[in-house]
């Protein structure tokens, strides 16, 4: 009888040892897909992270690119009110900024760029001087250095809007101090010349997304 007892005992101690070990492993899985969850959620709304800070002279109306997993930035007018050609490359995998050749160009603001073919073009834009530019440059990041390439066929602007597709780059809107655009320029890298598009639909326009 005795015996009989301790058995039950050590039955019920087992159970109870084993129940309460299948409900922490099972809380804590529980915990883990929570996680798990709100990580994805976080992840799949967007979230802001700090990165270290662009290392040239606090700028506006600077002209962008991207070539590969590289970030670039140059030109605009800095803190001082002074025009810039200075350019600067960013490493999103160490996190930080290198100089880079600068633009040969005259120093300027509100230009605009596009990509083709892993080489990074800038176009068009207002110096420091006033005037309001048709040159166009291109950037290669193998050798670090701009060349001249064919310049825009049309009046100087600055805040038009380039992007590129299927190989070549296009270049639209823009103002200069008496008209605001909305004609449309493709550029043909392989034979380095432009064409004229079909205007923009609406209102001409200048620093559009």
């Amino acid at each position: 009888m005795y015996e009989s007892r301790l058995n039950k005992s050590a039955l019920h101690l087992y159970f109870i040892r084993n129940f309460t070990v299948l409900f922490f492993q099972n809380f804590l899985m529980r915990l883990l897909l929570l996680f798990l969850f709100f990580q994805y959620f976080a992840s799949a709304q967007g979230v802001w992270t700090s990165k270290t800070p662009f290392a040239g002279m606090n700028r506006d109306d600077g002209v962008s690119f991207t070539i590969g997993q590289f970030g670039y930035l140059g030109t605009g007018m800095d803190a001082g009110f002074g025009l810039t050609n200075d350019f600067w490359r960013y490493d999103p995998i160490s996190n930080s900024w290198s100089q880079i050749a600068d633009l040969i160009g005259t120093k300027r603001q509100y230009s605009a760029s596009f990509v083709l073919n892993s080489t990074g073009y800038v176009v068009t834009g207002i110096d420091e001087n006033g005037v309001y530019q048709t040159d166009n440059w291109s950037y290669d990041p193998i050798l670090n250095s701009w060349s001249p390439r064919s310049p825009l066929p049309a009046a100087g602007r600055s805040g038009a809007k380039g992007f590129s597709h299927s190989g070549n780059g296009f270049l639209v809107s823009g103002r200069n101090q008496t008209t605001c655009f909305d004609d449309l320029w493709i550029y043909n890298p392989t034979s380095d010349s432009w064409t004229q598009g079909p205007n923009s639909p609406g209102l001409p326009r200048f620093v559009a997304a």
